[in-house]
């Protein structure tokens, strides 16, 4: 059935436009292809284990095969069982809050076909070897990634079938997301006590946590890469999917926390989910792309805060220094870069991306490392390093716009990394990665590098000191931090280069 868009083709990660320069990209350049590569391998294992037997990958869903169920029951934070009968399978909630079990698979061809037996699942005890049937509420997390590692390979699947143009990746990608969406479309809310109050704000429609409905993701740009092939499939109904994902988007803006990470994840969940959507005058509660896309900016709600306004209150507007440790606050900044990478095309999203407060937030990172390139160990986490993930999408934006004077800042940065062995455009590479990462490093421009001695983090109270010879050689530097509370003793930190742990040496 076709879908609400008026004209064909991706809309989240990609466009057809865009399609010609990503093709070369996988094609001309190392990291991209090995990245896309890999990708295409793995999705090709499992392709070939559907060609005699086309249910072999969709009967491997979490899914009340012989149930089901249309609501979980839970309690104390585990599912105990469920009720209801829907008229297909449907998909199972999260067996536990707590991710510790001992029952899981470790790879996708050890899980049991329409594994289901009056609401038990088999799953392989690790401390035993043995395969189990067992509850849910033992099974931790196990439930939850089942259902993402298959929905990540129809999202990759579909992915090639946009690329290539061959369809057996779309007919392997397309009932592993049909059989989950119709099922879900029969999905209520998960039932919870009365008495656990906090559940009730936090749970989400397929985990106990909302900022763990990352399924979502994959959801989205597997309809986004098959939405030719759906618009030509009388089987797929579009307008089931799209409400399935509307609804999962909604959970996520109501419940979780409008602080912290949390908001942040949220933000992450509901953009993909928003940009998936069409425009909100094709719904009949004019909640579409428009609706989600303003939420994840602009909206001051009881369980979300939009990034126009994180950025306001997260950052000191003076220094750009998100006030926590490294270990949190990099990762922060770049969670707020990636959600602001996938809203570029939207006319307000390309706002969070020109705010000159992100983009100092990034070379601010660089300002509290040590000579060696480790961070400050203040707060509660370990020594961490520049995120490149971050530098990486503000690299993107900034060839975009044409600012090549940041571009070769940034790409100074990273070349220094590489150099150091701390990072390498080569490993883990997403289709993420493929779509959003510039191709080729621009020349870099190493004076950013080169740092005042002192730098004042107000903040964080934190004052880092570095002593670098003329030869730039780390070997023979010297770095430290002091920090300390208003009114409290402050602490001196030194990190040489061969010091390693959160020890003082």
């Amino acid at each position: 059935m076709s879908s609400h868009f008026v004209s064909a083709g991706p809309k989240l990660l990609v466009t057809n436009k865009q399609r010609a320069v990503i093709v070369d990209k996988v094609q001309t350049v190392k990291w991209a292809q090995n990245g896309y590569q890999s990708l295409k391998s793995r999705v090709d294992f499992y392709l070939a284990k559907t060609e005699d037997k086309p249910d072999w990958l969709v009967s491997r869903l979490a899914m009340n095969w012989q149930t089901h169920y249309t609501r979980a029951i839970t309690k104390d934070s585990r599912t105990v069982g469920g009720e209801g009968k829907a008229p297909v399978p449907t998909p199972r909630f999260a067996g536990a809050r707590d991710w510790k079990t001992s029952h899981y698979p470790s790879e996708i061809e050890n899980l049991k076909p329409y594994n289901d037996r009056n609401g038990l699942i088999e799953l392989r005890n690790q401390e035993t070897g043995k395969f189990e049937w067992v509850k849910p509420s033992i099974t931790g997390h196990t439930i939850e990634k089942i259902n993402s590692q298959l929905m990540q390979l129809a999202a990759d699947a579909a992915f090639i079938y946009w690329l290539t143009g061959d369809v057996k990746y779309a007919e392997f990608a397309a009932p592993i997301l049909w059989t989950y969406m119709h099922g879900f479309s029969y999905v209520k809310p998960p039932f919870v006590p009365s008495e656990e109050n906090k559940l009730k704000r936090i749970i989400g429609l397929t985990s106990y946590e909302v900022i763990h409905e990352g399924i979502l993701e994959s959801i989205a740009i597997a309809y986004d890469f098959l939405r030719d092939y759906i618009d030509e499939e009388p089987e797929i109904d579009a307008n089931v999917i799209e409400t399935g994902i509307k609804r999962i988007v909604d959970v996520v803006v109501a419940g979780g926390g409008n602080r912290g990470n949390w908001n942040l994840h949220q933000a992450s969940k509901i953009t993909y989910g928003a940009l998936a959507l069409a425009a909100d005058q094709n719904y009949k509660d004019k909640k579409g792309r428009q609706h989600y896309v303003d939420i994840v900016l602009n909206a001051e709600l009881p369980q979300q805060l939009g990034l126009i306004h994180v950025i306001r209150q997260g950052y000191d507007q003076k220094t750009a220094v998100w006030g926590e440790a490294p270990g949190y606050a990099f990762d922060t900044t770049a969670n707020i870069i990636e959600v602001a990478s996938l809203l570029s095309n939207d006319k307000n999203g390309r706002k969070v991306l020109q705010d000159p407060i992100v983009k100092r937030a990034v070379f601010n990172q660089l300002r509290q490392m040590y000579p060696n390139g480790a961070s400050h160990g203040m707060g509660d986490t370990s020594y961490t390093r520049i995120n490149t993930r971050a530098v990486e999408l503000m690299l993107s934006w900034a060839l975009k716009t044409g600012d090549t004077k940041t571009a070769a800042e940034l790409s100074a940065i990273l070349q220094a990394e590489i150099v150091a062995g701390k990072y390498s455009r080569e490993d883990n590479v997403s289709l993420f990665d493929i779509i959003n990462y510039t191709a080729k490093l621009p020349q870099p421009a190493a004076t950013v590098l080169q740092q005042n001695p002192t730098y004042f983090a107000e903040p964080l109270n934190l004052v880092m000191l570095q002593n670098k010879p003329a030869s730039g050689d780390i070997r023979y530097a010297l770095g430290a931090s002091m920090l300390g509370t208003k009114g409290g003793m402050p602490i001196l930190m030194a990190l040489p280069l061969n010091c390693t742990g959160r020890d003082m040496c």
